[in-house]
Parts: C-alpha cells; sequence; structure tokens
C-alpha cells in the first residue's frame, strides 16, 4: 500500500459514498489501519490480519492495500474520469495512458 496522493485534479478527496467525508471523522488511510490486527505476539513472527476477511500477511504495505478493497470508495482519473477501487490502480492507469 502506498500513498501516491497528490494527482492534479483530485484536491476536493475522493469519492467515498458517503463512508468518509473529507472533513468529517475518519479519512481512507485511518480505516485502514484500524482494519488491520498485528499477530506478531502470538509466536509466528510479524504477521498481520485483517479484520474484514482474515486474510494474513507478512508484509504490512501490501495487507493495508488489501484492506482497502473491503471499503466501497472510487478513485477517479482527473484526465479521463474512469474510477479505479484502488489508488495503486488509478496510479498505474494514470502513468501508462496519461503519459506527458
Amino acid at each position: 500500500y502506498t500513498d501516491y496522493g497528490g494527482y492534479e485534479g483530485m484536491e476536493g478527496g475522493y469519492d467515498n459514498s458517503g463512508v468518509v467525508v473529507q472533513d468529517g471523522n475518519k479519512d481512507l488511510e485511518s480505516l485502514v489501519l484500524e482494519s488491520l490486527t498485528n499477530l506478531s505476539g502470538s509466536g509466528r513472527g510479524t504477521l498481520w490480519q485483517c479484520n474484514h476477511c482474515g486474510k494474513e500477511d507478512k508484509d504490512k504495505s501490501m495487507l493495508k492495500r488489501h484492506v482497502e478493497s473491503h471499503f466501497n470508495f472510487k478513485h477517479s482519473c482527473p484526465y479521463c474520469g474512469k474510477e479505479y477501487k484502488s489508488r495503486p490502480s488509478l496510479q498505474c492507469h494514470v502513468s501508462t495512458k496519461h503519459k506527458e
């Protein structure tokens, strides 16, 4: 999970279907972090678990990216309006379809 942030034309925040509001209670990062459980104390090394489906991963950043898929966020391309469920997917689209 990488916060690519700073997309031109996206200063207003993400379309989040009312789950999270820009000036409100929680942002996407907060929701994602609250959805992870560190299982390191279970004698299994560093291991993270998704609180939504139970998926486990040693790589916290990859699990954070996975957890984001459980939320109904839409990330719209500022150039063509195409919507993606994750920020990395949007970043890939922008970098391949809208090269300068």
